[in-house]
């Protein structure tokens, strides 16, 4: 099953409440300055973010249960971002991945924003042949500026503000492992 991004809905609600209910040892909340990846192939894993209004949330799937979600400190150089990409990538243990997800990572009104976004978008379709790259639009002041993700069930949801906390203390024995960048 590909990689479902749900937006500002009811669904990505869905995937925060999927998370929050899991063991906390199977969570992780990614703060800003670091990523986590997660490889559980056998029980549910939860990966979320919050607060990236200007800065950048990332998430790297490369199949169920194995994939990255990243929380980058705003820059207005795209291929610092990009960089972050391939760090998240590495640590996944390389190419192929089947889905790269982008959100927040506002740098100015819309031409400039525009032009980051594009730039973002293509070097990384570039980098990661064959994997959907996509940074869902944002309606006029909405902020998705916070991610919840579920890595077994191929599910993403971004949302402007989360429902509540989403503190975990994922650790390796768990399948989570967090990394700053």
């Amino acid at each position: 099953m590909p990689l479902q991004v749900h937006v500002g809905n009811h669904l990505a609600v869905n995937v925060y409440n999927q998370g929050i209910g899991i063991n906390g040892y199977r969570r992780y909340d990614a703060d800003m300055g670091a990523f986590a990846v997660a490889q559980n192939f056998a029980q549910t894993t939860a990966l979320g973010t919050s607060g990236a209004g200007p800065c950048q949330i990332i998430v790297v799937h490369k199949a169920a249960g194995h994939g990255a979600l990243g929380h980058y400190a705003a820059h207005p150089d795209p291929l610092m971002i990009v960089q972050g990409v391939q760090d998240m990538i590495l640590q996944l243990g390389g190419l192929p991945v089947a889905n790269v997800v982008f959100a927040a990572g506002l740098v100015g009104n819309q031409r400039p924003q525009l032009n980051y976004e594009i730039t973002i978008v293509a070097r990384v379709r570039a980098m990661c042949p064959g994997a959907r790259v996509v940074w869902p639009a944002a309606p006029p002041n909405d902020v998705w500026s916070a991610c919840y993700y579920l890595p077994l069930q191929e599910e993403v949801g971004l949302l402007q503000d989360p429902p509540g906390g989403f503190v975990g203390m994922g650790d390796a024995a768990h399948g989570i492992t967090d990394f700053p960048y």
